[in-house]
């Protein structure tokens, strides 16, 4: 994001959502705080997944989900971990070695981030440290999401996708232990 966006990202989307389901592939990208994330398996995360999805029926959409656990300044774990996902209407028919995982009806706030994945952490530090105190909000939990559109190219500097945290739920929840 660039810094004439800042004022962009002071206007996310409040979206009050159903609960939302998708299948996919997890990764730990950290296992000690002291350790920087590792995202070099996340590349091999997204063609697994390309060929395990690629005739999922009850697929809804071919946008592609990012859900990161676990590494959020205001809630920092030991552990992260990087959740690759497409949604689906339903858990059923779905092939090993997929995950289910559920986020239980709830609200998120929807930021438009401009440029790499790679620098989506200064979306996040603008939305945690700017816009975040100054909207009455609370976080619901450690997690952020980003949807990329099914056209999204990483290595195209003008693409852009959505940063995601979430407001006021429960949580997120896997519905299966993977």
């Amino acid at each position: 994001m660039s810094s004439g966006d800042v004022n962009s990202i002071m206007k996310p989307t409040i979206i009050e959502h159903e609960s939302l389901k998708f299948v996919g592939l997890k990764t730990c990208i950290r296992s000690d705080f002291k350790a920087p994330n590792d995202m070099t398996r996340v590349p091999l995360l997204w063609k697994d997944i390309a060929l395990l999805t690629a005739n999922l029926a009850n697929r809804l959409s071919q946008e592609r989900f990012v859900l990161i656990t676990g590494d959020m300044p205001t809630g920092k774990s030991k552990e992260a971990h990087y959740h690759a996902l497409v949604p689906v209407k339903d858990f059923s028919e779905v092939p090993a070695p997929l995950i289910q995982f559920e986020i239980p009806k709830g609200r998120l706030a929807k930021f438009r981030h401009k440029g790499s994945p790679q620098n989506v952490g200064q979306t996040a530090l603008i939305v945690l440290r700017q816009w975040l105190p100054r909207s009455n909000e609370i976080l619901a939990n450690t997690s952020e999401m980003m949807i990329y559109p099914a056209d999204f190219d990483r290595n195209d500097p003008e693409a852009e996708f959505d940063y995601c945290v979430f407001l006021g739920q429960e949580g997120v929840e896997e519905s299966s232990d993977s």
